[in-house]
């Protein structure tokens, strides 16, 4: 009995739950599982966040990090003192022209 009540509700998180997601957030709660993207938004103006990059396709969010502030040096901003950036983890959701993350992290 204690064995379908088990398969019972682990059927139940895989239909109605995000099992993959739920994973993710218990063991990698500040990078990317290794199943997940990572996006970079940079911001070469961090006063004007309407202008800037979007770039896809980082396994990490140190690599991330490490496009950021190779953009902001090749924007003569080699310190980040201007611009800004976020890495989003996991695209979740894509509302018009904006994206819901599983993380975002500066």
């Amino acid at each position: 009995m204690p064995l379908i009540v088990l398969i019972l509700v682990l059927a139940l998180w895989f239909a109605f739950g995000s099992p993959l997601v739920t994973i993710a957030n218990w063991f990698w709660s500040e990078d990317a599982a290794p199943w997940e993207w990572v996006v970079l938004h940079y911001y070469p103006n961090r006063h004007d966040l309407s202008v800037g990059e979007r770039i896809e396709g980082f396994v990490n969010v140190e690599e991330c990090r490490r496009a950021a502030f190779t953009l902001a040096t090749s924007n003569n901003d080699p310190g980040l003192r201007r611009g800004d950036y976020e890495c989003g983890v996991q695209e979740l959701e894509k509302l018009d022209d904006v994206s819901v993350y599983r993380l975002t992290i500066r």
